[in-house]
């Protein structure tokens, strides 16, 4: 990408780090934008299927009523969301998207924020199991890593995803 390249100097990996942040939520914008016409159009065309049906002189009150059901179960109240993340892209912790996944011995993979937090009260246990663990052997978890990117490239909305979100008020 020829703005990471424009990342020279001392403090390249942050630009870039900044540059690659600004980058998934301008997308994750973006989805929430097509989700909400999409969910707009959506409710547009439940509306056109019921006046259709209300105006349609065949039918009698209760097959327009029976009919007006029928639509309404197919065309449920919102457009779903693409799909769900994956239970192994969340911590363990806090059951969030990660987004530097670290495993310990224990074989448990955490946000490595979040499980900085935990042992700085906790100290070094593996906050599952409640055993010791070394904190030389805290390492990146490549594999989730590998996942996480991927599922956020295909569902920008995943990117630091919170339930309750307003996307109008994500900020770049």
């Amino acid at each position: 990408m020829k703005a990471k390249t424009l990342c020279t100097g001392q403090k390249k990996e942050e630009f870039e780090a900044d540059l690659e942040n600004a980058l998934l939520i301008g997308r994750k914008i973006e989805w929430y934008k097509e989700y909400e016409i999409d969910n707009r159009n959506h409710s547009k065309s439940k509306e056109i299927i019921k006046n259709w049906i209300n105006q349609e002189k065949e039918y009698s009150i209760e097959e327009k009523k029976s009919l007006i059901v029928q639509s309404e179960k197919i065309l449920k109240d919102e457009v779903p969301m693409k799909s769900k993340i994956p239970e192994h892209l969340l911590c363990e912790l806090t059951k969030e998207i990660m987004t530097e996944p670290v495993i310990t011995t224990e074989g448990h993979t955490y946000d490595k924020e979040e499980l900085e937090k935990y042992i700085s009260v906790y100290g070094y246990k593996d906050p599952v199991t409640g055993n010791q663990i070394d904190k030389m052997l805290i390492i990146k978890n490549i594999n989730i890593k590998q996942s996480l990117e991927d599922f956020i490239r295909i569902n920008p909305w995943s990117y630091k995803y919170k339930p309750s979100e307003n996307y109008k008020a994500i900020e770049l």
